[in-house]
Formats: C-alpha cells, sequence, structure tokens
C-alpha cells in the first residue's frame, strides 16, 4: 500500500512539504525529463557494470573512510557503531572530478549536479540557501548485495540537512518509520527520494522531523546514487557536535538513538 501524499509531482513544492511533515519522506515523481532519463540510465548501467566487472577497481581504494574513492564491501563500511553491510565509491564535490573512474565518472558528476539543483530550489522554499554550499556535499554511488537475513543497514538518522536518493532498480529497499511501524518506500520510475536529516530538524525548529529509516533485507542486488547535502550555518555544526557527544555518552546501543527524535 502507497499511503496518500507520500508520492509527489516534482515542482509542486506544498505536497512535497506536507509529505516530508508527515512521513519524513517524499517521492518525487517525474523528475528526469526524456532525454535525462535516456543519460541517467546509461550512467546506471555504466556504474553498475564496473563494480560487478571492473579489474581496477582496487585502483581506487580510498584511504579515509569520509574520503574519494572506492570503498570495498564492508559490513561496517564508514560508521563502526552500526551495520551497514555495501560496497560504493564516494566524492566530495570539492575534489577533482578527474579523478573518478573514466568509464562513468562524467555521467556520476552530471546526475550529482543535477540532485544538488534540485536541492537548491529545496532550500530556497525554506530560505536557508544561504546556508547550502556546493562545497559541502558528498555524494555516493552505492552497492547493496544480496542479505537476506537481516537488516543490510541499521536504522539511523542521516546528520545532513536533506538526504536525496536515486534508486537504479525497483527493489524496495528503504524503509522509514511511520507512526509505530516501518513503512516501505514504494519505487516510482523516473523519480527521486527526499529524506530529512537531523539539520533540516533543527533548521525548521522541529517543524519537520528528521527520517529514522533502514535498509530492507533482500535477495537482489541493488544499486542507489546519493547526495548528502549539508550546510554552513554555525548554530547547526554546534548541534552536530553535542549530538556526536550525546550519542557516544547516553546511546550505547543505536536504537536507544531513536528517543532523540521522540
Amino acid at each position: 500500500m502507497v499511503h496518500k501524499g507520500l508520492v509527489c509531482e516534482k515542482g509542486d513544492w506544498k505536497a512535497i512539504n506536507q509529505a516530508l511533515e508527515n512521513f519524513r519522506v517524499a517521492v518525487v515523481k517525474n523528475f528526469w525529463t526524456d532525454p535525462d532519463f535516456a543519460l541517467l540510465k546509461q550512467y546506471q548501467s555504466s556504474s553498475e557494470d564496473w563494480f560487478f566487472n571492473s579489474p581496477n577497481k582496487l585502483d581506487y581504494l580510498t584511504t579515509d573512510a569520509n574520503d574519494e574513492g572506492y570503498h570495498k564491501l564492508n559490513e561496517h563500511w564508514i560508521n563502526p557503531d552500526y551495520r551497514d553491510y555495501k560496497e560504493g565509491y564516494g566524492m566530495l564535490s570539492r575534489n577533482d572530478p578527474a579523478s573518478l573512474p573514466p568509464e562513468w565518472g562524467s555521467q556520476f558528476i552530471w546526475v550529482r549536479d543535477k540532485l544538488f539543483d534540485y536541492v537548491r530550489d529545496f532550500a530556497t522554499q525554506w530560505k536557508f540557501e544561504d546556508g547550502l554550499s556546493y562545497d559541502h556535499n558528498i555524494s555516493y554511488v552505492v552497492h547493496y548485495p544480496p542479505c537476506k537475513d537481516e537488516h543490510p543497514c541499521a536504522p539511523h538518522f542521516d546528520r545532513n540537512i536533506i538526504t536525496t536518493i536515486v534508486s537504479h532498480d525497483s527493489n524496495k529497499i528503504l524503509q522509514v518509520k511511520y507512526q509505530d511501524d516501518w513503512l516501505t518506500v514504494p519505487y516510482v520510475e523516473n523519480s527521486v527520494v527526499l529524506m530529512v536529516g537531523m539539520s533540516f530538524q533543527w533548521l525548521t525548529e522541529d517543524k519537520i522531523k528528521a527520517c529514522w529509516h533502514r535498509v530492507a533485507p533482500t535477495d537482489k542486488s541493488s544499486f542507489s546514487t546519493i547526495l548528502f547535502s549539508y550546510t554552513t550555518d554555525r548554530k547547526i555544526n554546534v548541534l552536530l557536535n553535542q549530538w556526536n557527544d550525546w550519542k557516544s555518552k547516553k546511546a550505547k546501543k543505536r536504537d536507544e538513538a531513536l528517543a532523540w527524535n521522540d
């Protein structure tokens, strides 16, 4: 069942903002023009082929968990505090595009910039575009391999303003906490998913709450391209530091962090 109001048209900001308030996530349909959608499919095919078949993936191996490069399949991909079983390629927006794999690097930049343009329009609706910086974005293409027995990614919040997700396939792996249950976010072709991060909750003074989410078990490989957009707002970054301190002292288990959002 698709909950009414979760899927919105691209330009309908009223509906999108209402979905974010109600569900903390919104599926934005009819996102790409026909020519852009064709280019998107080319990028998705070439990037997925690289992950499965490239003999030189390790040439791009990152040396830092938060740095640009290829991240090998890992049960605790970036954060050692919770399970996140995947592999991927990450890029800081300020890094050199020439360092990306030539098979799909320029296409990746194109997708990322399209997403950032939309996030900038989104920020304008909320009048915090001045704190949105191109240099404060992190983008990834990620691969979740088949994982049938448990959730590949444990429940968590994203710390950024807004997370923008492009699914490469119809696997419905994103689940969000809705009321007292888990809601599976529907796959809609030619769409992106907007998901509220902790920074956005603070920017809206708790009007829009951050999204507690996880990845569902799956018997198929699943790919996504994701843009994490951050703010330069100093007050928000102070709050993020305070959250990290609280989490390390009080939330011994990841699930206990949910109390922060109640």
